[in-house]
């Protein structure tokens, strides 16, 4: 999948799937997720896009597909800092 964004109506999830923004109002660990990216998925007609990192699957702002393909096969970090999404290499 690496090279472009993946989209279609079905995708196949890792058995965890992680909403960050959850892991802030329901206090369930740190509002982060570090790893290799190993793909970036956008369901259609969904708001959002789904980082695979690991055996995981990270929920993210759909709008930001494009510019996390950039990191497929990097270290990446996922994060709410201050109400905001942010995702950079590590």
């Amino acid at each position: 999948m690496s090279g472009s964004v993946a989209t279609g109506p079905s995708v196949s999830l890792p058995q965890t799937s992680i909403r960050l923004q959850d892991r802030i109002t329901r206090g369930h660990g740190t509002p982060f997720e570090a790893g290799v990216l190993d793909a970036v998925t956008a369901p259609d007609g969904q708001p959002f896009a789904l980082a695979h990192i690991r055996d995981i699957v990270v929920e993210v702002p759909g709008d930001q597909a494009a510019r996390l393909q950039q990191f497929v096969g990097r270290r990446i970090c996922l994060a709410i800092v201050d109400g905001k999404f942010r995702a950079g290499a590590v």
